[in-house]
């Protein structure tokens, strides 16, 4: 008989080297251990940049439990009893050699994005290579109250990350969300036009959170708008159509035609991509072209802002999407300087734990 497979036991890995963040002149006096990764911090900028961190490394005035004589505040990772897919930070100093290797969601991936949000605060240059991250980071920034140092620093990941702004449309109404709270205009223009394709089955519907956020009602009313030009588009064609002065040739029936080329799987019409090709369409007709060109141009304009690819509406990916959708305001108050959430539900005492953190919260933002 063979003897049992020997059940393989997962153990914590080996710790990783120690990542610093200091400004000139100053050291380290923090220790945040992220599972088995130390980040050794100064704590000024933190305490500057960070709402939460200002409030708890000094509750009493002085040094709190979980210091050391080399580190004036230590942090480590407990792993949520109720929740192995959830995490939290706590200066407890039981958890200093607590096994985190129950956790069951991705350690490195929250190594990572505490690393960037790090980077943020403290100025350092960073990329992002997926929204999935910058969400995760977000989650991070809410809770930990640095969410305008995060939003101030976004302008090099999207600029300097070849597939951050790529990613969006796999997961625009998570990332919307994410640009609300960190109030960064650009990406939530984006993110917003995203949410509203493909045509056939807007994503915004399928996601119960933006109603939440009363982000909801802001992407109904503007699909309700897409549909109100649609139907002043269609009485537009109608009238190329009829050709009632019969001056546009054959340029009605070309365009019924073209409709053959705009099926999907389902040899259903796609409407962006129908549009698309009648839009560019070489007609024999001066006329005609130039009609159908005013009628439709503003209809496939492209108002996506961090996009530089060539496709826009009815090409490529954005075979069913139309992309002229404008934001003209946003859901927050400019003149609100503040946007930080209250702390005061944060304190226990001198131990400070933060709200569980894991794969799955983390994108409950």
């Amino acid at each position: 008989m063979n003897p049992p497979p020997i059940k393989k036991v997962k153990t914590d890995p080996e710790p990783k080297k120690p990542i610093t963040f200091t400004s000139p002149g100053t050291q380290p006096d923090v220790r945040l251990r992220v599972f088995n990764q130390d980040f050794l911090v100064y704590s000024g900028l933190l305490k500057i940049n960070s709402a939460f961190f200002r409030k708890f490394l000094e509750p009493s005035g002085g040094k709190v439990p979980g210091s050391s004589e080399i580190y004036q505040y230590e942090w480590y990772t407990c792993i949520d009893e109720s929740d192995s897919n959830c995490w939290s930070l706590s200066n407890d100093t039981k958890f200093r050699d607590a096994d985190t290797s129950k956790f069951t969601g991705s350690p490195s991936l929250q190594q990572e994005t505490f690393r960037k949000l790090l980077c943020a605060i403290f100025s350092r240059p960073y990329n992002i290579g997926h929204v999935y991250d910058l969400q995760v980071m977000t989650k991070h920034a809410e809770y930990y109250c640095c969410l305008p140092i995060v939003s101030h620093s976004l302008w090099g990941p999207l600029v300097n990350s070849p597939k951050l702004v790529p990613s969006i449309g796999q997961s625009p109404c998570l990332t919307l969300i994410a640009a609300c709270k960190l109030r960064h205009k650009q990406l939530f223009k984006d993110s917003f036009i995203h949410c509203l394709g493909p045509w056939k089955n807007p994503q915004y519907k399928e996601f119960e959170k933006l109603k939440e956020l009363k982000l909801f009602a802001m992407a109904e009313a503007a699909h309700i708008k897409m549909c109100a030009k649609l139907l002043e588009v269609q009485q537009g064609m109608i009238d190329i159509f009829a050709d009632a002065e019969d001056c546009f040739k054959d340029t009605g029936k070309t365009m019924v035609d073209l409709a053959d080329q705009a099926f999907d799987d389902d040899y259903k019409v796609l409407l962006p991509r129908y549009y698309r090709l009648c839009h560019d369409h070489d007609y024999k007709s001066e006329k005609g072209a130039a009609a159908v060109k005013k009628l439709l141009g503003p209809l496939l304009k492209k108002n996506l802002v961090l996009d530089k690819s060539k496709n826009s509406s009815g090409q490529g990916e954005f075979r069913d999407f139309f992309l002229s959708y404008r934001v003209n305001s946003y859901p927050w108050d400019d003149s609100q300087i503040d946007c930080l959430k209250t702390i005061d539900d944060k304190i226990s005492g001198f131990q400070v734990v933060s709200r569980p953190l894991g794969k799955n919260r983390a994108l409950e933002i």
